[in-house]
């Protein structure tokens, strides 16, 4: 059965007519935990589709990109607490770590509103290759400390939740159902579960353009607004400028809210 499953798994991943030819992720997902499990063509295209974005951006020499990030906690049907992140970010992989960076830039806005009171913060964080900056521009205040590029990007972090979940609904027996669709002249392709998750993927580059998952008490959505792997980023991306007016504290007092 395992041997049968395995030769199974390899197939879908390696022939699969009904996908684009950039969907091989090459990762293989857990043995089955429910008696129900099925191997259909859809969840191993659904599978593909995920792990090979998750690929992209995990092995990309380089990253530049824009993604948002959504949360929603609902109580008795109604919105009580909403946080939104609008990020932009760039990073060069570092070749020695596997999902670690050499250099990388990330600034994000995150507005959150709790019990009818909003509240907005821009924060900025910056490897040059050898030191890490920290600015939180809402407070005007900024840190400095000596250490390795940060390999807690929010750019690959995003990315591996959603592979993650696919690969935790896959390996409990739940179907996924894989639509192609066009929206707004675009082509995409849709994968659902049975309500639960959502991923939405540009249907020529492959890049995942939103990933959303809801539940009874709220609901979850990333998306991904521009994304570009291995491009080129000049020393001046990593630079950092000393904000004017903003005073220096120290390294452990700055806490960046997420």
């Amino acid at each position: 059965m395992k041997n049968c499953f395995s030769r199974v798994l390899a197939l879908g991943f390696l022939v699969s007519a009904s996908l684009p030819t950039w969907a091989q992720p090459n990762i293989v997902p857990p043995e089955p935990k429910a008696p129900d499990f099925n191997v259909s063509q859809s969840n191993l295209d659904a599978i593909a589709l995920v792990g090979a974005f998750y690929n992209k951006m995990r092995h990309a020499e380089s990253y530049r990109g824009r993604m948002m990030f959504i949360r929603t906690n609902l109580k008795d049907g109604n919105v009580v607490y909403q946080s939104t992140a609008e990020m932009q970010s760039s990073w060069i992989s570092d070749a020695k770590k596997e999902g670690a960076f050499r250099k990388s830039v990330l600034s994000y806005i995150l507005t959150v509103t709790s019990d009818n009171t909003t509240k907005v913060d821009k924060f900025s964080v910056i490897h040059d290759g050898a030191t890490n900056y920290r600015f939180h521009e809402t407070e005007k205040l900024w840190s400095v400390r000596d250490q390795e590029a940060n390999s807690r990007m929010m750019s690959l972090e995003f990315t591996r939740e959603p592979w993650t979940h696919a690969l935790a609904y896959f390996g409990a027996g739940i179907n996924f159902r894989v639509e192609r669709k066009v929206v707004e002249g675009q082509d995409q392709i849709v994968v659902r579960t049975g309500g639960s998750l959502q991923y939405i993927f540009d249907a020529k580059t492959g890049n995942l353009q939103s990933w959303s998952r809801t539940h009874s008490t709220g609901s979850t959505e990333y998306r991904w607004l521009d994304t570009e792997f291995n491009v080129p980023l000049p020393d001046s991306t990593f630079e950092w400028k000393t904000p004017e007016g903003a005073t220096e504290v120290a390294p452990e007092t700055m806490r960046l809210s997420f």
